[in-house]
């Protein structure tokens, strides 16, 4: 049987936050690779689970593999992206899992091989590459979610208008934030 994901808490940081991480979801194993961090080296704070993703996570299988079945999701800075494949592992349509740094984001999206799920590059500081997003979802965007992705207080509004823009690809659009 796997422990409950948040028993890590019991753990060393070096089991924490460094080994493959497991997590249940929907009656679904979803294998999470993780990288070490250094809180000096702000690329590296997306290396790992934060706990904020494990809440989210659990509160969308709250809703149900029926509500994500037809559901087109993007995550903003999803870091290893964990809430992405949730998602994706209760069948939603199409999930697209962005980061700044996506190498690690982009083993973790192979590693589950979820059908219907990509690992995007996103600055959100950069109108291309936001502008990009949006051209992949063409057909609007359902839900956006975000867990714990801001450290620095200067990336709140480019994460707003980034999450804004992204809503307004489709009528009735909702988010969720960890």
């Amino acid at each position: 049987a796997i422990e409950p994901a948040w028993r890590r808490n019991n753990l060393h940081n070096s089991e924490r936050y460094w080994k493959q991480f497991i997590f249940e979801v929907a009656g679904k194993q979803i294998s999470i690779q993780q990288g070490r961090v250094d809180y000096e080296d702000v690329a590296s704070l997306g290396l790992t689970v934060w706990d904020a993703s494990l809440v989210l996570s659990k509160y969308l299988e709250s809703f149900g593999a029926s509500f994500w079945r037809d559901k087109r999701v993007v995550t903003l800075g999803s870091g290893t992206g964990l809430d992405g494949l949730a998602v994706a592992a209760m069948g939603a349509k199409d999930v697209i899992i962005t980061d700044l740094y996506v190498d690690l984001l982009s083993e973790n999206v192979s590693l589950n091989a979820i059908a219907n799920t990509r690992a995007v590059k996103l600055d959100w500081t950069s109108s291309d590459d936001v502008q990009r997003l949006l051209s992949l979802s063409q057909e609007g965007v359902d839900v956006v979610l975000i867990a714990d992705c801001v450290y620095y207080s200067e990336l709140v509004d480019p994460l707003m208008t980034t999450l804004i823009r992204t809503l307004e690809t489709k009528p009735k659009s909702s988010f969720a934030i960890s």
